[in-house]
């Protein structure tokens, strides 16, 4: 939910988002590289 929020604030300023880096507990994860940004 929070991913399409920042999708949708930034087509509408003209600023892709290129990725959205989720970070916990010593690890991270790429919702780009996962194929869930979209």
């Amino acid at each position: 939910r929070v991913t399409k929020l920042f999708v949708s604030a930034g087509q509408f300023m003209g600023i892709p988002v290129l990725d959205h880096i989720v970070i916990g507990d010593g690890e991270f994860t790429s919702l780009s590289e996962i194929g869930k940004l979209s």
